[in-house]
């Protein structure tokens, strides 16, 4: 019988990688375009008011069934805002950065593209011809500026790569491994929707936005529409000089600042007698005052 398993790390790599992030775009997506056709359909619901719940919910849950389907294996970055974050501090090869990033602005242009095969009637429809923005990417409200979106990108992200370093680190809180998809996925939900959610949709993720719009431009033969404002660059921009950021912040702030394991204490701090064992060597010290 011809094996199938593939014994390669990197390709493994790559392929959680692709398959996680195709994942977390399919869903989030559809979940896009499920809210802007039922709002069309039925002009009584409140667009704003049920997107601003129902989307972030929906792309929150998405990161988080996409982390325990990749998690095990590449380590579930899905985000090339996260996999750079961790490579500028350290936690993270750089000769795999470039080898993570194809998997995940590729995964995230499938997933689009699944989610476009599943709508295609619908997003052709003539009544949904105006609502196709914002299916696949994000977009900032019209009150704004692209320098005030970018700000928004850089901070929102900063928070969520900050959080992200708290929840993996094993001497912070010590969150449980198949706990940690889930306190990511509501790190997520925090971020874009009740703090980050309004400006701009919150991105947090370059691949996210990028590829479903590149391919939205494509497929639907769109580009002068996808691309009208200048906003298209900022999530690429802004959710990677946030996520360094982030990751900085909490190195110089928390993780830079624990004890050595091995460190050495002062007697003097002490009041009763010690023990100290090494091997099968037991010392009891006892101080004279």
């Amino acid at each position: 019988m011809v094996s199938l398993r593939v014994h390669s790390l990197k390709v493994r790599q790559f392929m959680a990688e692709f398959f996680g992030t195709m994942i977390l775009v399919c869903l989030g997506c559809s979940a896009n375009a499920t809210i802007r056709f039922n709002t069309v359909n039925d002009p009584t619901i409140d667009q704003n008011g049920l997107s601003m719940i129902i989307t972030p919910l929906a792309w929150s849950l998405a990161l988080t069934v996409a982390l325990y389907v990749s998690g095990g294996i590449s380590g579930g970055h899905l985000n090339p805002a996260i996999t750079l974050g961790l490579a500028s501090i350290g936690k993270f090869n750089w000769s795999n950065v470039i080898r993570y990033f194809a998997a995940q602005y590729l995964g995230a242009f499938i997933g689009s593209t699944i989610t476009f095969i599943v709508y295609r009637e619908s997003l052709f429809n003539e009544k949904f011809v105006n609502s196709t923005i914002g299916v696949f990417g994000t977009e900032m409200i019209q009150e704004i500026t692209t320098g005030t979106a970018l700000v928004d990108q850089i901070v929102a992200t900063a928070f969520f790569l900050l959080i992200i370093c708290a929840i993996i680190d094993e001497r912070n809180m010590a969150v449980p491994k198949a706990f940690l998809p889930i306190a990511i996925g509501f790190a997520n939900l925090g971020a874009m929707l009740f703090s980050f959610g309004y400006n701009c949709g919150g991105p947090l993720n370059p691949a996210r936005d990028l590829s479903p719009r590149i391919f939205s431009a494509i497929a639907l033969h769109d580009v002068s529409n996808v691309f009208r404002t200048n906003y298209f660059w900022v999530p690429i921009a802004g959710c990677h000089v946030g996520g360094i950021i982030g990751c900085w912040l909490y190195k110089l702030i928390i993780e830079n600042h624990w004890p050595d394991e091995q460190s050495s204490f002062d007697l003097r701090d002490c009041d009763g007698p010690i023990e100290m064992s090494s091997g099968n060597c037991t010392v009891r010290v006892t101080r004279e005052n």
